[in-house]
């Protein structure tokens, strides 16, 4: 763990020296570190918690200090025009490091599970003339409003579970998720639900029916998509989620991001903090910034 903790500083070390060279050419304004550098960092640099890099050495080619003062660490940085920042680190509970040992200990939530933060919520597309309704694994609907009076109203479909299960055995996808066949990837992929027993068509005497297909959206809403008609009164219906995103099948989730707050140091600050002396187990070895040089 310890080692773990001195890699993740090192990392973080390289990332803020990097940074902070890129950013040199401009002018920096000074920081008062008597300000909270949570409310008001001069820099914020993103960096993943699940990071890591087997380069030790990262940390002395950064030319920091690492301090701990109970609370949280900071590292003291130089750039390459000698400018001095100060750069708090974020703090990454050992909990928050992922291991190997740990990957596929649970399987994720099956696509139904997900889905059901849904609730019972309904979703509204206005095409037209048209306005369709989709109200989670209850209903579909078509209807028209003039002066907010419904004057043309049809069903689609309601939720069957039987027609459901039956598709998701023809299409034989893993974890009933099912290929979108015109396209590829991880934005191919769906979870249908499918809804019979609509209004009887005037065109084939049939009850109308729909397919709901469900496919991961990066849209923090959920929303319809579109609704087609690939047969008379069949349709299908696309609606986009982030719920779905989660799944190993929809794609990598998002990794948890941590920030660096750095702020430069004012030039009376810089010169305390060369003289000031700090137990060896919280410096960085000068012997291997030297060596490293070399």
């Amino acid at each position: 763990q310890v080692a773990m903790s001195r890699l993740a500083v090192a990392v973080a070390s390289w990332i803020v020296a990097s940074f902070l060279n890129a950013r040199s050419s401009q002018a920096l304004p000074s920081g008062d570190f008597g300000l909270d550098l949570a409310s008001e960092p001069k820099y914020v640099v993103g960096i993943s918690t699940a990071t890591r890099s087997a380069a030790m050495q990262s940390q002395s080619q950064a030319g920091g200090r690492v301090h701990h003062d109970g609370r949280h660490q900071t590292v003291s940085m130089t750039n390459a025009h000698g400018q001095k920042f100060k750069c708090v680190l974020p703090d990454v509970p050992p909990g928050d490091e992922p291991s190997e040992g740990d990957e596929g200990a649970s399987p994720p939530a099956s696509p139904d599970d997900l889905l059901s933060a849904l609730g019972e919520q309904c979703f509204y597309r206005v095409e037209g003339w048209w306005t369709y309704e989709y109200c989670h694994r209850k209903h579909v609907r078509q209807f028209h409003k003039d002066n907010e009076e419904v004057t043309a109203d049809f069903w689609l479909g309601k939720f069957d579970a039987g027609a459901t299960g039956t598709l998701r055995e023809q299409a034989g996808g893993v974890d009933a998720v099912s290929v979108e066949p015109s396209a590829s990837g991880p934005s191919s992929k769906y979870v249908a639900l499918v809804f019979t027993g609509g209004t009887v068509c005037d065109l084939t005497g049939d009850e109308r029916r729909v397919e709901v297909r469900f496919f991961c959206g990066q849209d923090e809403n959920t929303f319809i998509a579109n609704l087609k008609e690939p047969a008379t009164c069949k349709y299908t219906l696309q609606v986009n989620t982030p719920v779905l995103c989660r799944h190993p099948s929809f794609g990598v989730a998002e990794k948890p991001v941590k920030y660096i707050q750095c702020a430069e140091v004012a030039a009376t600050e810089a010169v305390e903090e060369e003289e000031r002396v700090l137990p060896a187990e919280q410096v960085v070895d000068k012997e291997e910034v030297e060596k490293h040089d070399e």
